[in-house]
């Protein structure tokens, strides 16, 4: 088991947050595997998110990341410049 933890900048959070629940994400995220989500709102900048995937595996985890489509919806929601990601590994 694996989980990717996914930091993104927002012009506006609720706007992306709908996004993010949508048909289109759920099923990206259910195409690499992942078994849970949460998302974590920044204390001192309402824009900032943190999400945290549990993935069937790391190497899904890094196609997730990987997929352009991924990145196209990243901004189409509103994510502001690069989406930052780390892999982690359960023990």
């Amino acid at each position: 088991m694996a989980h990717v933890m996914v930091q993104i900048s927002t012009k506006d959070y609720s706007e992306w947050k709908k996004a993010f629940d949508g048909e289109q994400a759920e099923q990206m995220r259910m195409k690499y595997g992942t078994r849970s989500k949460q998302v974590f709102q920044d204390a001192s900048d309402p824009n900032r998110a943190t999400v945290l995937l549990e993935m069937e595996s790391l190497d899904k985890a890094k196609a997730f990341a990987n997929d352009p489509e991924l990145r196209m919806n990243m901004q189409k929601a509103g994510v502001m410049g690069a989406p930052s990601f780390t892999f982690l590994n359960e023990l």
